[in-house]
């Protein structure tokens, strides 16, 4: 004799246990990728304000005279930065045409966190440089690069 099963509503374990395992493995992508991108958040609005500040004065020093600034040590290279928020990072010259930006990534915002701590992990994780450069038809632009490990980690 035959006997009719009630119709099942719902889902069974198995389906169940398969969303779970799609949500997880979509999760554990998803959240590095987030992490980056807070990190690269926090950077661009604490750090690269204070870069840009710098970069720009120094360009228009070299528009106006033709020439690099002669920097000698970290308190000529102050001139170019004092109207830069430099909370988060100190500027030292590494060349002629290259400054040193290194990113104090235990330094507090105000509400006493600290806000690059995820930023680099290494020797010289936390620090990047900012290259400058003229086309060989345009001696009179500046134009400004970002190298070192942590421009390459952030996409600078």
């Amino acid at each position: 004799m035959l006997v009719k099963m009630r119709e099942s509503k719902g889902f069974t374990l198995v389906e169940l246990m398969i969303v779970v395992a799609i949500i997880g493995i979509l999760a554990a992508v998803a959240i590095p990728y987030y992490q980056r991108y807070v990190t690269k958040a926090r950077f661009t609005g604490l750090v690269l304000p204070a870069s840009h500040m710098a970069t720009t004065n120094i360009s228009n020093y070299y528009a106006l005279q033709n020439t690099m600034p002669l920097i000698g040590g970290q308190d000529t290279l102050n001139i170019y930065t004092l109207d830069a928020a430099t909370r988060f990072v100190t500027f030292s010259k590494s060349s002629n045409t290259a400054f040193q930006v290194t990113v104090m990534t235990t330094a507090k915002d105000k509400n006493g966190k600290q806000p690059l701590l995820a930023i680099g992990t290494g020797k010289k994780a936390n620090v990047f440089y900012m290259v400058a450069n003229t086309l060989a038809n345009d001696k009179k632009t500046l134009y400004w690069h970002y190298r070192g490990t942590l421009a390459q980690e952030l996409g600078l």
